[in-house]
């Protein structure tokens, strides 16, 4: 690979399943839970015995589409998995520079190994924790500006279109 390219080019598939599986869900649906998740859980297995190294993205689909088949009503766990896929985007930007930040102060002496789980967790949680504060004090508004300025300029469109004669 290209120095450009070595790292970033490795994880384009996994992105494209998630996208896959965000536009085919709804026709997927009759597959409910279980036998897309049984197929992802097998080719997962298979990717990480390094049978076939191919097999991480089309399992990461599998296992999104039967996870998005969950009828789940409103339920708690239905909303905080909504919010973190709302939040998703800023969970991927924040997440390394909560790391690094963490692995910064984290400086000799370095803490016993039993910590180490509450350091992982934790972590998860300050990225979560951020992303969501992110999603709905920024992304969002954000995104109804948008949302309103394209109406807008679709209306104006529809008005000052000149009509076929």
């Amino acid at each position: 690979m290209p120095w450009y390219l070595h790292q970033y080019a490795t994880y384009y598939p996994d992105f494209l399943a998630g996208i896959a599986a965000f536009a085919t869900g709804r026709h997927l649906r009759s597959f409910g839970f279980f036998v897309p998740v049984t197929i992802g859980v097998v080719l997962l297995a298979v990717a990480m015995a390094r049978i076939v190294d191919f097999a991480y993205a089309p399992a990461f689909f599998f296992l999104l589409v039967g996870f998005a088949n969950v009828r789940l009503g409103t339920s708690i766990v239905k909303r905080a998995g909504v919010l973190l896929g709302d939040a998703s985007y800023s969970i991927y930007l924040l997440h390394p520079l909560v790391y690094y930040f963490v692995y910064a102060m984290l400086q000799p002496p370095l803490p016993p190994v039993w910590t180490q789980e509450f350091l992982r967790f934790g972590s998860l949680a300050i990225v979560c924790a951020i992303s969501i504060a992110s999603w709905k004090m920024f992304e969002s508004p954000i995104i109804r500006i948008g949302n309103r300025l394209m109406n807008r300029s679709h209306i104006s469109n529809q008005l000052y279109q000149p009509s076929e004669s």
